[in-house]
Protein backbone atom coordinates (compact mmCIF):
# COMPACT_ATOMS: atom_id res chain seq x y z
CA UNK A 1 0.00 0.00 0.00
CA UNK A 2 1.40 3.53 -0.88
CA UNK A 3 2.10 6.54 1.58
CA UNK A 4 -1.42 8.06 -0.36
CA UNK A 5 -3.42 5.13 0.00
CA UNK A 6 -2.50 4.60 4.24
CA UNK A 7 -3.38 8.47 4.25
CA UNK A 8 -6.31 8.00 2.74
CA UNK A 9 -7.49 5.13 4.51
CA UNK A 10 -6.40 7.06 7.79
CA UNK A 11 -8.71 9.93 7.34
CA UNK A 12 -11.36 7.33 6.46
CA UNK A 13 -11.09 5.70 9.64
CA UNK A 14 -11.21 9.17 11.66
CA UNK A 15 -14.13 10.10 9.95
CA UNK A 16 -16.02 6.56 10.85
CA UNK A 17 -14.75 7.61 14.29
CA UNK A 18 -16.00 11.22 14.28
CA UNK A 19 -19.63 9.21 13.04
CA UNK A 20 -19.74 7.06 15.95
CA UNK A 21 -18.86 9.63 18.14
CA UNK A 22 -22.20 11.97 16.62
CA UNK A 23 -23.98 8.54 16.70
CA UNK A 24 -23.31 8.21 20.55
CA UNK A 25 -24.28 11.40 21.62
CA UNK A 26 -28.15 11.60 19.63
CA UNK A 27 -28.77 8.27 21.32
CA UNK A 28 -27.78 9.58 24.82
CA UNK A 29 -29.88 12.93 23.56
CA UNK A 30 -32.85 10.62 22.48
CA UNK A 31 -32.98 8.44 25.16
CA UNK A 32 -33.60 11.46 27.33
CA UNK A 33 -36.93 11.85 25.96
CA UNK A 34 -37.58 8.09 24.85
CA UNK A 35 -35.53 5.78 26.05
CA UNK A 36 -36.26 4.00 29.59
CA UNK A 37 -33.73 4.65 32.15
CA UNK A 38 -31.00 5.98 30.14
CA UNK A 39 -28.76 8.68 31.94
CA UNK A 40 -30.03 11.34 29.04
CA UNK A 41 -26.70 13.34 29.25
CA UNK A 42 -25.32 13.91 25.82
CA UNK A 43 -21.81 15.00 26.51
CA UNK A 44 -18.44 12.84 25.03
CA UNK A 45 -17.40 11.66 28.74
CA UNK A 46 -20.91 10.33 29.01
CA UNK A 47 -20.83 8.62 25.79
CA UNK A 48 -17.70 7.46 26.35
CA UNK A 49 -18.43 5.47 29.30
CA UNK A 50 -21.60 4.47 27.94
CA UNK A 51 -19.76 2.93 25.28
CA UNK A 52 -17.34 1.16 27.55
CA UNK A 53 -19.77 -0.45 29.65
CA UNK A 54 -21.28 -2.31 26.85
CA UNK A 55 -20.11 -5.89 26.00
CA UNK A 56 -16.44 -5.75 24.73
CA UNK A 57 -17.17 -1.67 24.76
CA UNK A 58 -13.37 -1.50 26.27
CA UNK A 59 -11.89 -2.84 23.19
CA UNK A 60 -14.06 -0.59 21.27
CA UNK A 61 -13.63 2.56 23.00
CA UNK A 62 -9.69 1.74 22.33
CA UNK A 63 -10.30 1.97 19.18
CA UNK A 64 -12.89 4.94 18.66
CA UNK A 65 -9.97 6.78 20.35
CA UNK A 66 -7.51 5.73 18.27
CA UNK A 67 -9.55 6.54 15.44
CA UNK A 68 -10.77 10.35 17.17
CA UNK A 69 -6.27 10.97 17.54
CA UNK A 70 -5.90 9.75 13.64
CA UNK A 71 -9.02 12.10 12.30
CA UNK A 72 -7.48 14.96 14.63
CA UNK A 73 -3.73 14.10 12.98
CA UNK A 74 -5.40 14.32 9.36
CA UNK A 75 -7.84 17.63 10.37
CA UNK A 76 -3.94 19.24 11.77
CA UNK A 77 -1.93 17.91 8.48
CA UNK A 78 -4.46 19.76 6.44
CA UNK A 79 -4.18 22.89 8.66
CA UNK A 80 -0.37 22.55 8.34
CA UNK A 81 0.71 21.70 4.91
CA UNK A 82 -2.17 23.06 3.34
CA UNK A 83 -3.34 19.54 1.91
CA UNK A 84 -6.62 21.40 0.36
CA UNK A 85 -4.87 24.42 -0.54
CA UNK A 86 -6.85 26.66 0.90
CA UNK A 87 -3.71 28.83 0.45
CA UNK A 88 -2.62 32.23 2.67
CA UNK A 89 -5.27 35.06 1.77
CA UNK A 90 -7.66 35.83 4.69
CA UNK A 91 -10.39 32.98 3.23
CA UNK A 92 -7.93 30.32 3.29
CA UNK A 93 -6.07 31.03 6.52
CA UNK A 94 -9.68 30.99 8.14
CA UNK A 95 -10.30 27.70 6.68
CA UNK A 96 -7.09 26.01 7.90
CA UNK A 97 -7.44 27.89 11.32
CA UNK A 98 -10.78 25.75 11.44
CA UNK A 99 -8.73 22.63 10.38
CA UNK A 100 -6.62 23.56 13.20
CA UNK A 101 -9.10 23.95 15.76
CA UNK A 102 -10.96 20.60 14.54
CA UNK A 103 -7.85 18.71 14.90
CA UNK A 104 -6.97 19.76 18.69
CA UNK A 105 -10.54 18.99 19.69
CA UNK A 106 -10.58 15.69 18.65
CA UNK A 107 -7.11 14.77 20.01
CA UNK A 108 -8.39 16.01 23.34
CA UNK A 109 -11.56 13.82 22.65
CA UNK A 110 -9.19 10.82 21.61
CA UNK A 111 -7.10 11.18 24.81
CA UNK A 112 -10.51 11.65 26.87
CA UNK A 113 -11.28 7.85 25.73
CA UNK A 114 -8.12 6.34 26.75
CA UNK A 115 -7.99 8.77 29.92
CA UNK A 116 -11.91 6.96 30.85
CA UNK A 117 -10.38 3.84 29.79
CA UNK A 118 -7.32 4.05 31.90
CA UNK A 119 -9.96 4.76 35.00
CA UNK A 120 -12.02 2.14 34.04
CA UNK A 121 -14.10 0.46 37.15
CA UNK A 122 -13.00 3.38 39.42
CA UNK A 123 -16.66 5.00 39.47
CA UNK A 124 -18.61 7.55 36.85
CA UNK A 125 -17.82 10.90 37.47
CA UNK A 126 -20.09 13.61 36.10
CA UNK A 127 -19.63 14.72 32.68
CA UNK A 128 -20.85 18.00 31.31
CA UNK A 129 -18.13 20.20 33.57
CA UNK A 130 -15.59 20.31 31.09
CA UNK A 131 -16.31 23.55 29.42
CA UNK A 132 -16.84 24.85 32.93
CA UNK A 133 -13.67 23.70 34.42
CA UNK A 134 -11.92 25.40 30.87
CA UNK A 135 -13.83 28.82 31.55
CA UNK A 136 -12.56 28.58 34.97
CA UNK A 137 -9.25 28.01 33.79
CA UNK A 138 -9.12 31.09 31.37
CA UNK A 139 -10.62 33.35 33.51
CA UNK A 140 -8.11 32.87 36.34
CA UNK A 141 -5.33 33.62 33.56
CA UNK A 142 -4.25 37.57 32.45
CA UNK A 143 -6.23 38.50 29.27
CA UNK A 144 -8.37 35.59 30.25
CA UNK A 145 -11.30 37.00 29.48
CA UNK A 146 -10.52 38.28 26.63
CA UNK A 147 -9.62 34.59 25.35
CA UNK A 148 -12.36 33.02 26.35
CA UNK A 149 -14.60 35.26 24.46
CA UNK A 150 -12.22 34.99 21.48
CA UNK A 151 -13.04 31.23 22.08
CA UNK A 152 -16.26 31.71 22.40
CA UNK A 153 -16.90 33.48 18.89
CA UNK A 154 -14.53 31.48 17.22
CA UNK A 155 -17.00 28.92 17.88
CA UNK A 156 -20.07 30.76 16.78
CA UNK A 157 -18.43 31.90 14.13
CA UNK A 158 -17.76 28.04 13.13
CA UNK A 159 -21.62 27.12 13.81
CA UNK A 160 -22.11 30.51 11.47
CA UNK A 161 -19.70 28.90 8.29
CA UNK A 162 -21.14 25.10 9.11
CA UNK A 163 -24.57 26.76 8.04
CA UNK A 164 -23.38 28.47 5.32
CA UNK A 165 -22.06 25.40 4.09
CA UNK A 166 -25.05 23.07 4.63
CA UNK A 167 -27.78 26.58 3.16
CA UNK A 168 -25.13 26.29 0.02
CA UNK A 169 -24.34 22.75 -0.38
CA UNK A 170 -20.63 23.81 -0.25
CA UNK A 171 -19.67 20.78 1.85
CA UNK A 172 -20.74 18.24 -1.42
CA UNK A 173 -18.45 20.24 -3.09
CA UNK A 174 -15.24 18.06 -1.76
CA UNK A 175 -17.12 14.61 -2.56
CA UNK A 176 -17.52 12.22 -5.69
CA UNK A 177 -20.44 12.46 -7.25
CA UNK A 178 -22.81 9.47 -6.14
CA UNK A 179 -26.02 8.75 -5.99
CA UNK A 180 -26.10 7.72 -2.38
CA UNK A 181 -24.83 11.69 -1.82
CA UNK A 182 -27.90 13.11 -3.51
CA UNK A 183 -29.93 10.88 -2.07
CA UNK A 184 -28.81 11.40 1.90
CA UNK A 185 -28.93 15.60 1.14
CA UNK A 186 -31.61 16.54 2.77
CA UNK A 187 -29.83 14.44 5.99
CA UNK A 188 -26.54 15.50 5.70
CA UNK A 189 -28.07 19.19 5.22
CA UNK A 190 -29.99 18.94 8.04
CA UNK A 191 -26.67 17.66 10.10
CA UNK A 192 -24.47 19.85 9.04
CA UNK A 193 -26.57 23.01 9.63
CA UNK A 194 -28.14 21.54 12.86
CA UNK A 195 -24.73 21.15 14.37
CA UNK A 196 -23.76 24.71 13.21
CA UNK A 197 -26.71 26.05 15.12
CA UNK A 198 -25.59 24.16 18.35
CA UNK A 199 -22.09 25.73 18.15
CA UNK A 200 -23.57 29.33 17.67
CA UNK A 201 -25.65 28.49 21.28
CA UNK A 202 -22.51 27.16 22.67
CA UNK A 203 -20.00 29.71 21.76
CA UNK A 204 -22.43 32.22 23.24
CA UNK A 205 -22.82 30.81 26.32
CA UNK A 206 -19.02 30.98 26.51
CA UNK A 207 -19.08 34.72 25.31
CA UNK A 208 -21.75 35.12 28.13
CA UNK A 209 -19.26 33.43 30.56
CA UNK A 210 -15.95 36.01 29.67
CA UNK A 211 -18.65 39.12 29.80
CA UNK A 212 -19.50 38.19 33.04
CA UNK A 213 -16.48 36.82 34.43
CA UNK A 214 -18.67 33.79 35.43
CA UNK A 215 -17.36 30.19 34.56
CA UNK A 216 -20.97 29.18 35.33
CA UNK A 217 -22.17 30.66 32.74
CA UNK A 218 -20.26 28.45 30.46
CA UNK A 219 -22.15 25.38 28.86
CA UNK A 220 -21.04 22.62 26.70
CA UNK A 221 -23.37 20.17 24.68
CA UNK A 222 -25.11 18.66 27.58
CA UNK A 223 -25.91 21.83 29.33
CA UNK A 224 -26.61 24.03 25.96
CA UNK A 225 -29.07 21.51 24.90
CA UNK A 226 -30.54 21.32 28.72
CA UNK A 227 -31.30 24.76 28.42
CA UNK A 228 -32.68 24.33 25.52
CA UNK A 229 -35.14 21.88 26.26
CA UNK A 230 -36.36 24.27 29.06
CA UNK A 231 -37.73 26.81 27.06
CA UNK A 232 -40.71 27.17 24.89
CA UNK A 233 -41.59 24.70 22.89
CA UNK A 234 -38.33 23.25 24.32
CA UNK A 235 -38.87 19.62 23.99
CA UNK A 236 -39.46 19.42 19.99
CA UNK A 237 -36.26 21.74 19.66
CA UNK A 238 -34.49 19.79 21.84
CA UNK A 239 -35.83 16.64 19.61
CA UNK A 240 -34.11 18.10 16.83
CA UNK A 241 -30.51 18.64 18.27
CA UNK A 242 -30.60 15.27 18.86
CA UNK A 243 -31.65 14.39 14.93
CA UNK A 244 -29.16 17.39 13.92
CA UNK A 245 -26.53 15.16 16.07
CA UNK A 246 -27.88 11.92 14.28
CA UNK A 247 -27.80 13.42 10.95
CA UNK A 248 -23.88 15.00 11.42
CA UNK A 249 -23.55 10.63 12.00
CA UNK A 250 -24.59 9.91 8.48
CA UNK A 251 -22.93 12.97 7.19
CA UNK A 252 -19.42 11.56 8.56
CA UNK A 253 -20.01 7.98 6.89
CA UNK A 254 -20.85 9.91 3.61
CA UNK A 255 -17.69 11.86 3.59
CA UNK A 256 -15.94 9.08 5.06
CA UNK A 257 -16.94 7.12 1.69
CA UNK A 258 -17.45 9.91 -0.91
CA UNK A 259 -15.18 13.07 -0.13
CA UNK A 260 -12.12 13.07 -2.44
CA UNK A 261 -9.51 13.42 0.06
CA UNK A 262 -6.28 15.11 -0.92
CA UNK A 263 -2.79 13.96 0.24
CA UNK A 264 -0.51 17.06 0.68
CA UNK A 265 2.75 16.97 -1.43
CA UNK A 266 5.32 15.87 0.81
CA UNK A 267 3.50 12.49 1.03
CA UNK A 268 2.32 11.99 -2.90
CA UNK A 269 6.07 12.83 -3.40
CA UNK A 270 7.51 10.25 -1.34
Amino acid sequence: MSRTQIYRRAAQVGLFARAVVYTLLAVLALDAVFGVGGSGNPDPTTAFRTLEKAPAGQMALAVLGAGLITYALWRLIQAFMDAEDEGRDATGLISRLGMLTSGVSHFLLGVSAFAILATAGAGDSPGGGDTQAAARFLLQQPLGRFALALAGLALAGSGAAQIWRAWTLQYEEAMRAAPTVRRLRPVTRFGVGGRGLIFILIGGFIVLAALEADASEAKGLAGTLGWLRQQPYGEAFYILAGLALLGYAVYSVVEALYRRITPPDSVTKS
